[in-house]
C-alpha cells in the first residue's frame, strides 16, 4: 500500500503538459487584452504650443484645475490687500516726552536767577537733547512767556497731529516735511518757527510699524476666497480655431494630452490598466476553478472564451468614431450564455463592461447600463432552443437598453426630448447584438465542436440524412431509438443533466447499425443470420456497430459530444448472448470473458450514462413477455444494479440518489407506452352473432 501511495505522488507531481497548455492560452489572451486596453485607453497627443492655432476641439476627459488662471486671479486678489499696520505707542509716547524734557529745560534755564543771558544761553545749550544754532537758543531765552506759551502749544498740537496718523519708516521723511508746512502756518516770528521745526524734525520718529502677520492673514484669506477654475469632464478646454494659452497647454500637458519631444512612457498609466485586467482574470479564473472547473480543464472552451473576449474589446478600438452606447458589448454575454455557461457570461460580461469602459472614457452610467444590459441578455438567451427566439429576445434586450438609458438620463435631470433621443442608440445596441450573435453563432459551434440547443434541434429533424437513412434501412433500430430518447430526455432533466443532448445523442447512438442492419434483432423480419455463424464472429459485428457508428457520425460532421455518447453508449458491457454461446459450444478454458465485451471506453458524462442505460432498459423491457408494472420496475432496477455492479458507470458522476430519479423516469415514460390495452373481440365474430341474431329475429316475426 504504501509504495502504491507514493507512486501516487510522484504522479501528481509530474508536470502536467495541459496544465502549460493552460498557462499559455491565458497568458496570450491576458497580454492580448492588456495591449488592446492600453491602446484604446491610451488618451490621444496633440502638438500643440503656446500661441499656435488649435485644430480640434479637445474636451476635459476628467475633472482638472486651470493652475495658471487660479494663481493669476488669487494673485490679483492678494495684491488688492492693502498692508496693515499697528501703533507704536512707545515710540509716540516717547518722541512726546522728548518735547516736554525741552521745553522744560527752557522752562528751567529761563527761570534761573543768578545768570545773565549769555550765561542761560550757554547753560541751556549745554542740557538740551536737541542740538539748536545760537540764534535758536537765544530766541527761546529771549521770547516772552506768553510767546513761549504759544510755542509750546503750538509744536505739541503739530506733534499729536502728525502722530496721530502714524509715521512710518518710509514716509519719516514726508512726515518731517509735513510738519515743517504746518510750522510755516503759525502765527509766530520766524525764529520761533524755525526752532519749532528742529524740535518736530528732532523728535518725531517712525510708530506706524508693518502687521506682517496680520497682513498674510488677510492675503490668505482674499486667495480663499478665489474660486477655483476647473473644467468638469467632458467640458471644453480650448476650442477648434482657439489660439493657445499658456493656461490651455499647461492643463492639456498635466492631462497627458501633449506630445513631447522625449517620447515619455506613463508607467502610472499603464501599472494601473495591468492591475484592473489582473484583478478581472483573476476573478474569472476563480469562478471557473471553483465552479465551473470543466472549461477550465478545456483548452478549446478556454480559447473560445479568450476569442469572444478579444473580438469584443477590439470593436471600440476600431469603431473610435460612433457613439460608445451603440457598442455590442451584450453580444459576449449572449454568446458565452448560449455557448458555454450562463454565469459565466456574466463575468465575462462584467469585465467588458470595465475594459470598455476605460476604452470609450465613458462615464459610470455607460458601466452600468453595460453591466445591467448584459446581464439582462444573458438571462434573456439562456435556454433558447429556437434560433428565431433569439430575434425575439433581442427585441427585448432593446427595449431593456433603451429603458435603461431613458432611467439614467432622469435620474442626471437631464431633459427629456432629449433622453428619449439618445435612448436609440440603446435600442440600435440591443439589434446590432443580436444580429452579431446569431451571423456568428454557426461558425463558433462547427469551428469549437460545440453543441447548443439550436445544433441539437437542427440534428434532431427527421429529415436528416442519417435518421432518413436508418428509417429506412433500419426502421426497428429507428424506433428503439426514438423510445430510448424519450427515456433518456425525461431521466437526465430530473438529475439536472442535458436533456436534450441525451434525446439527440439517443436517436443517433445506433446508427452504426445501418453497416449490417439485418444483423440485429429489432431489423430481422424471419431467420437469424446469427444463428449460421460462430458466436466470436457474431460478437465481433454486434460490437462493431459502435465504432461504425463514430465512424459515420464523423464523416456527417455530427458534434463531438453525440459522437462520444455513440462510442460510450455499451461502455466495456459483456456480450452476454454470444458468449454463452460460446461457452456451451466450445471448451470453458478457452473462452475469455473479455474477449467478449465492447472496448469501451465507459460513459465518462451523465448523459452517456443515462443513454446506456435507457438503451438496456428499453431493449429488455420490450423483449419481456408480460409487462406489469411490478415486473417493468424489477427489470428496470436490475439493469440499473447490474451496470453498476459491472463498473460501467464507474467514469460518471452518477449518485446513488440519481440512479433512484432515473429508475422512476424511467418507469414513468414505460407506463405510458407499454400499457395494458383492452381485447377487442373479432370482428368476423361480430358479424356472424349480429346474422344469426337478425336471422331468428326473422324468423319469429315469421
Amino acid at each position: 500500500m504504501t509504495s502504491k501511495k507514493s507512486n501516487s505522488k510522484k504522479r501528481s507531481r509530474k508536470w502536467n503538459p495541459f496544465s502549460l497548455h493552460r498557462f499559455i492560452i491565458v497568458s496570450v489572451f491576458f497580454i492580448a487584452v492588456f495591449f488592446i486596453v492600453v491602446r484604446g485607453a491610451a488618451p490621444v497627443k496633440y502638438d500643440l504650443k503656446v500661441d499656435d492655432i488649435c485644430p480640434v476641439q479637445i474636451l476635459a476627459p476628467r475633472d482638472i484645475v486651470d493652475k495658471l488662471t487660479t494663481e493669476r486671479l488669487q494673485k490679483e486678489a492678494e495684491d488688492k490687500v492693502e498692508p496693515q499696520y499697528y501703533e507704536d505707542e512707545y515710540a509716540t509716547k516717547e518722541s512726546q516726552d522728548r518735547i516736554y524734557e525741552f521745553l522744560s529745560d527752557i522752562q528751567y534755564v529761563r527761570r534761573l536767577p543768578d545768570l545773565d543771558e549769555q550765561e542761560k544761553m550757554e547753560r541751556l545749550k549745554s542740557i538740551s537733547s536737541i542740538k539748536l544754532t545760537d540764534e535758536m537758543i537765544a530766541a527761546c531765552i529771549q521770547m516772552s512767556d506768553n510767546q513761549m506759551s504759544q510755542f509750546q502749544i503750538a509744536v505739541l498740537n503739530i506733534h499729536s497731529q502728525i502722530m496721530g496718523n502714524g509715521v512710518e519708516q518710509d514716509a519719516l521723511y514726508e512726515a518731517i516735511s509735513s510738519a515743517r508746512t504746518s510750522v510755516e502756518k503759525l502765527d509766530l516770528s520766524q525764529e520761533l518757527k524755525d526752532l519749532g521745526y528742529i524740535v518736530l524734525a528732532n523728535v518725531i520718529q517712525p510708530n506706524k510699524k508693518f502687521d506682517s502677520e496680520k497682513t498674510l492673514q488677510l492675503k490668505e484669506e482674499a486667495r480663499n476666497s478665489v474660486e477655483v477654475k476647473q473644467y468638469k469632464k467632458g467640458e471644453k478646454i480650448i476650442g477648434n480655431g482657439e489660439r493657445v494659452r499658456p493656461e490651455h497647454l499647461a492643463m492639456l500637458d498635466e492631462l497627458g494630452l501633449i506630445k513631447h519631444e522625449q517620447n515619455t512612457v506613463d508607467y502610472q498609466f499603464i501599472v494601473g490598466i495591468f492591475f484592473i485586467i489582473l484583478v478581472l482574470f483573476l476573478i474569472i479564473f476563480g469562478y471557473l476553478y471553483y465552479f465551473n472547473p470543466k472549461i477550465l480543464n478545456d483548452r478549446s472552451d478556454l480559447i473560445l472564451v479568450g476569442l469572444i473576449f478579444v473580438s469584443i474589446l477590439i470593436i471600440p478600438l476600431l469603431t473610435k468614431s460612433i457613439p460608445a452606447y451603440i457598442l455590442p458589448v451584450s453580444a459576449a454575454a449572449m454568446l458565452i450564455a448560449i455557448l458555454l455557461d450562463t454565469k459565466l457570461a456574466i463575468l465575462i460580461n462584467l469585465a467588458v463592461s470595465v475594459l470598455i469602459g476605460l476604452m470609450v472614457k465613458g462615464d459610470t452610467n455607460f458601466v452600468c447600463i453595460t453591466l445591467l444590459s448584459g446581464t439582462f441578455a444573458a438571462f434573456a438567451v439562456t435556454k433558447t432552443y429556437q434560433r428565431n427566439r433569439l430575434v425575439i429576445s433581442g427585441l427585448v434586450i432593446s427595449l431593456v437598453n433603451a429603458l435603461l438609458m431613458i432611467s439614467f438620463g432622469l435620474i442626471g435631470a437631464n431633459e427629456l426630448r432629449t433622453v428619449i433621443y439618445e435612448s436609440r442608440h440603446g435600442i440600435f445596441n440591443g439589434l446590432l447584438s443580436i444580429v452579431i450573435t446569431i451571423g456568428i453563432l454557426p461558425f463558433l459551434e462547427t469551428a469549437f465542436n460545440i453543441i447548443t440547443p439550436f445544433k441539437l434541434l437542427e440534428l434532431s429533424n427527421p429529415n436528416q440524412p442519417i435518421l432518413k437513412r436508418l428509417l429506412l434501412e433500419a426502421p426497428g433500430t429507428y424506433h428503439h431509438s426514438l423510445m430510448v430518447g424519450n427515456l433518456a430526455e425525461a431521466a437526465t432533466e430530473a438529475i439536472g443533466g442535458n436533456g436534450l443532448l441525451a434525446r439527440v445523442a439517443a436517436y443517433y447512438h445506433d446508427i452504426g447499425k445501418l453497416k449490417r442492419p439485418y444483423f440485429f434483432m429489432e431489423n430481422q423480419l424471419n431467420e437469424n443470420p446469427h444463428d449460421r455463424m460462430a458466436a466470436q464472429l457474431s460478437k465481433q459485428i454486434i460490437v462493431s456497430h459502435t465504432k461504425d457508428g463514430e465512424e459515420l457520425a464523423k464523416s456527417n460532421k455530427i458534434p463531438l459530444a453525440i459522437r462520444d455518447i455513440i462510442k460510450q453508449h455499451h461502455g466495456t458491457t459483456l456480450v452476454s448472448y454470444f458468449y454463452h454461446k460460446a461457452k456451451n459450444n466450445e471448451h470453458m478454458d478457452t473462452v475469455n470473458p473479455d474477449d467478449f465485451r465492447y472496448d469501451g471506453p465507459k460513459p465518462q458524462t451523465k448523459e452517456a450514462a443515462v443513454v446506456m442505460l435507457a438503451d438496456s432498459v428499453e431493449a429488455a423491457v420490450r423483449a419481456m413477455p408480460e409487462r406489469t408494472v411490478e415486473k417493468t420496475e424489477n427489470m428496470v432496477r436490475k439493469i440499473i444494479k447490474e451496470k453498476l455492479d459491472d463498473g460501467q458507470l464507474d467514469m460518471c458522476d452518477l449518485t446513488m440518489r440519481e440512479l433512484d430519479i432515473v429508475a422512476k423516469e424511467f418507469l414513468k415514460v414505460l407506463s405510458g407506452f407499454f400499457h395494458e390495452r383492452i381485447e377487442y373481440p373479432d370482428i368476423s365474430e361480430k358479424k356472424d352473432e349480429s346474422t344469426k341474431t337478425v336471422q331468428e329475429n326473422m324468423q319469429e316475426r315469421i
